[in-house]
């Protein structure tokens, strides 16, 4: 029986999981509340072309003080701004934004409501979401699923790049409904200067179980499973 392994907080005993009960679901609690503002994010990021980056920074500042942040924010030269203005990266100043548009995005979420700043990986799941429902909707649904890898190997890699924290489970499948590999690289190496274009074409490899040049498999699981502490 092939073998999987997990990265958890801690655990002393055997722990059995059920992905109906127990997901990826609960780390993106905010997702119903911010429904509206990611589509609205995900709509003038592709439409127009608008850097994700900005769009955040947008939403934080007036989020956070209200209108005074529009009278913080910087003048367009002929209607148009270089996204480098907002994220004081010189290498932002490629992006071009409109400034029609970027009014148009400010009076649209106005109406739905600004939201508190909030973890970037939320609309990288929004748009992934996006992507597997266009592509076919028996791939399983991420915020379902539970995840798994491969290796001890892979396991210590996530913990030095990404996780930082945590302790090595074996993993044993006790019941299986849905298991798809896919390369985590695609999400997790995504630059927050891109728009959401961009992310639909990485999303799309992601999906279609395509490999990046420094692949990290994660194996999206779903049914039952035993996380047992490695002795």
């Amino acid at each position: 029986m092939k073998k999987y392994f997990k990265v958890v907080p801690f655990i002393n005993n055997e722990v059995v999981i059920d992905t109906t009960e127990t997901n990826y679901s609960s780390t993106l609690s905010k997702a119903k509340e911010l429904e509206g503002l990611l589509l609205c994010m995900s709509y003038f990021s592709s439409n127009f072309g608008i850097p994700i980056n900005v769009l955040y920074l947008v939403n934080n500042g007036l989020a956070t003080i209200g209108n005074p942040y529009l009278q913080q924010l910087p003048r367009s030269n002929k209607g148009v701004f270089t996204a480098d203005q907002f994220t004081k990266d010189p290498y932002d100043n490629q992006f071009v934004i409109n400034e029609c548009d970027l009014i148009n995005f400010i009076e649209t979420t106005d109406k739905t409501g600004f939201k508190d700043p909030f973890e970037g990986f939320y609309i990288w799941e929004y748009l992934f979401e996006q992507v597997r429902e266009q592509l076919s909707t028996s791939l399983p649904k991420r915020t379902e699923s539970f995840f798994l890898f491969e290796s001890v190997a892979d396991c210590e890699r996530y913990m030095s790049e990404i996780k930082r924290i945590g302790m090595i489970c074996e993993v044993e499948l006790m019941e299986t409904k849905q298991l798809f590999r896919a390369d985590m690289t695609f999400i997790n190496d995504i630059p927050n200067n891109i728009n959401a274009n961009n992310v639909y074409s990485i999303a799309e490899k992601y999906w279609k179980g395509e490999s990046s040049e420094n692949p990290l498999y994660e194996i999206i699981f779903q049914g039952k499973c035993k996380l047992k502490p490695m002795k």
